[in-house]
């Protein structure tokens, strides 16, 4: 998938089948996939899957672009706020846009 196609897709069940074969290896049929795009608790399991993989840096670069909407807005609380609250599908989307460094 290229950036754009990363970040075309909405939340729901094509995101999380992204994030489940690409991130997770999963081969699960499709009732069985994890609600990754749209769970909190799921995003931060994301997170630690993203740590063991070693992809913690890229993964925090594309975090704090897709979180900080405007460009050149860097002050730290701001940026710590941002990355903090980003909704799961940001940090799904993160995650795959990491995993294209490798």
């Amino acid at each position: 998938m290229t950036k754009e196609d990363i970040l075309a897709l909405k939340p729901g069940h094509e995101l999380d089948r992204q994030i489940a074969t690409k991130i997770f290896h999963e081969t699960r049929r499709k009732q069985w996939i994890k609600c990754y795009s749209t769970s909190v608790s799921l995003a931060w399991e994301l997170e630690t899957k993203i740590a063991e993989l070693g992809l913690s840096e890229e993964y925090s670069d594309w975090l704090t672009e897709l979180a900080l909407p405007l460009k050149g807005r860097l002050i730290l609380r701001t940026t710590v706020f941002a990355i903090a609250h980003a909704l799961p599908e940001i940090r799904c989307k993160a995650a795959l846009l990491a995993l294209q460094k490798e």
